[in-house]
């Protein structure tokens, strides 16, 4: 059994219904009941609870609001629809269920919902088309769209045409970021010329500056001395001149320290407690005719450079005024000089890139027609073989006469070196199911040519033929068994039961052979509750079940129709 399965529909105040859970069972489920007893309405509620349809006149006559839920048990949480539901937040690991439902309301203003919480009709719509397939008169049948009809095709070619498209999703995903990074190098190539000049001329300005780290502070600090060195050799000629030469009051300081020093030494000889007195003394001396030695140095050598504080401020100028352009330090503007040399490196290599890129886009587009054309040539041998195959149903269910055709039309389109397949990520073909239900009619799209009944057994006829590649989980007929009986009736029934077998089928039915095979019997009652019709759905087994089958025989449970029932159950059983 597939990985997601309906396991009850919930209905509240939905045309006739004013509350009704039917629960639902593994494979193949038979929704019986008088005509007008409401089997199909609760296929339209699910197919509301999926998206579909919705509209205020749909709301139980009365009731401000209508409600559907579709509950479905997910046994496969790697399925893409658990996974888009994940992404959305709407459904945890292992919850194990998610229920898809829509509030009606009588203004209008419908909800979709899922899990409880807040969703669109479109996303109900996506998750529904994935879990299930409705074939009536309702709009599930997605089936009739092309891009599904491609899909069921390549699942019944096998594994070698799934390959193929594999080669082709690929192939046409690395043509397609080829072109995309392509385009992203190409770009506007004026504005591109206009960027690299620009470039070109910062770093050419700032390498003809000859920057150096912490080439700033240096300046800043000769500049500094050059501009106070008038002051500063007043300064220390006047320093020197105290401390070591008279002739001035307080000169020769240090010959007066000595002295004094000198005079305590003579003292400490005789009361030892001047001792340290006598050593401050004779270290201040050192010091002072140090510092004197020091003061006229630094005197000597301070030289006044007008030329020298002219090429500084020039030199300063130039700095400050990249500053303003590309960093508020030297640092930062040699940093931004090397990205600068990067970005023109970057571009340099773009070209190089992007003359590479034309060889690699004009392989990977040979690439990608070489897979299209393998896949063409499997769809129209697989078309083939599922004509004959969907033929051979088509005349089991009472279409002798009908011709069913795969059509697989490949899309070509002019290339750089000729025509080419005209490709997307599924291939380069538009494939569609046509049908001429009668001979000498032009085959037409399914949708087109049947209505109703007639176009629930034909898309028997197509699911019973691809039944392994069909990917939708749920499948349900309504109508299928309008106009038939007798041999035909036998065989739907007896291919609704083999779709039962892999995945969950639903069928509303009038005939009892195609009821007698189910492996879940559900009996719709229409009742009178509070003088007002109401629905009932109950299941039914043994001796109801028999009953049930008898009344869809002969419209009652006289003891014939009973024991033709029990007779056709039991037939069913032991085959």
């Amino acid at each position: 059994m597939s990985g997601v399965v309906l396991r009850e529909l919930r209905v509240r105040d939905f045309a006739i219904v004013d509350e009704v859970a039917v629960t639902f069972a593994d494979g193949f489920n038979v929704l019986t009941g008088e005509t007008g007893a409401g089997k199909s309405i609760l296929i339209d509620a699910l197919s509301v609870a999926l998206g579909g349809r919705a509209a205020a006149d749909q709301i139980r006559q009365g009731a401000e609001e209508a409600s559907v839920e579709a509950v479905f048990e997910i046994r496969q949480e790697d399925h893409p629809a658990v996974a888009q539901l994940r992404a959305e937040g709407l459904y945890e690991p292992g919850e194990g269920l998610v229920v898809l439902g829509r509030t009606l309301s009588a203004s209008g203003r419908h909800l979709a919902h899922v899990n409880g919480r807040l969703a669109t009709a479109r996303l109900l719509r996506e998750i529904g088309s994935q879990w299930v397939e409705i074939h009536g008169q309702h709009e599930h049948q997605h089936l009739f769209l092309p891009a599904r009809q491609r899909d069921l095709l390549d699942g019944f070619a096998g594994e070698a045409a799934l390959e193929a498209r594999r080669r082709v999703r690929e192939a046409f995903q690395r043509w397609r970021e080829i072109l995309a990074e392509r385009a992203q190098l190409a770009g506007d190539p004026r504005e591109r010329a206009r960027q690299e000049d620009l470039l070109r001329f910062q770093l050419s300005e700032i390498d003809a500056a000859r920057l150096r780290p912490g080439e700033e502070e240096e300046l800043a600090a000769r500049r500094r001395i050059l501009q106070h060195a008038q002051r500063l050799f007043e300064v220390a000629a006047g320093a020197h001149q105290r401390l070591a030469e008279g002739g001035q009051p307080g000169g020769a300081l240090a010959d007066a320290a000595s002295a004094v020093a000198e005079a305590v030494r003579h003292a400490a000889a005789i009361d030892p407690r001047l001792d340290g007195v006598r050593a401050l003394l004779e270290d201040a001396v050192t010091l002072l005719r140090e510092a004197a030695r020091e003061l006229r140095a630094y005197r000597d050598g301070l030289q006044f450079e007008p030329e020298e504080l002219a090429q500084i401020e020039e030199r300063w100028d130039l700095i400050s005024r990249l500053k303003r352009k590309y960093g508020e330090t030297v640092e930062e503007i040699l940093t931004y000089r090397n990205e600068v040399a990067a970005s023109l490196d970057a571009y340099a290599r773009q070209e190089q890139r992007a003359r590479a890129l034309d060889a690699e886009e004009a392989a990977a587009r040979a690439d990608l027609a070489a897979a299209c054309r393998e896949l063409s040539r499997l769809r129209r041998e697989a078309g083939l073989r599922l004509q004959e195959a969907v033929g051979r149903e088509l005349e089991a269910l009472a279409f002798p006469e009908a011709a069913f055709r795969v059509d697989v039309r490949p899309r070509w389109k002019d290339g750089p070196d000729g025509r080419e397949p005209d490709a997307d990520a599924s291939g380069a073909d538009d494939v569609e199911f046509r049908l001429a239900a009668n001979p000498g009619e032009e085959p037409r799209p399914l949708r087109a040519v049947a209505s109703g009944g007639e176009l629930s057994r034909i898309m028997l006829a197509v699911c019973a033929s691809a039944a392994a590649a069909l990917d939708v989980p749920v499948l349900v007929f309504d109508e299928i068994d309008a106009g038939v009986g007798g041999r035909t009736a036998q065989a739907v029934a007896q291919r609704l039961a083999a779709l039962g077998r892999h995945r969950q089928v639903l069928c509303v039915t009038h005939l009892a052979q195609i009821a007698a095979r189910a492996d879940h019997h559900l009996a719709i009652r229409k009742r009178l509750r509070r003088a007002r019709a109401s629905v009932a759905v109950a299941g039914v087994r043994g001796a109801e079940r028999a009953r049930e089958i008898a009344r869809m025989l002969s419209g009652g449970d006289s003891p014939a129709a009973l024991r033709h029932a029990e007779e056709l159950l039991q037939n069913l059983e032991s085959t």
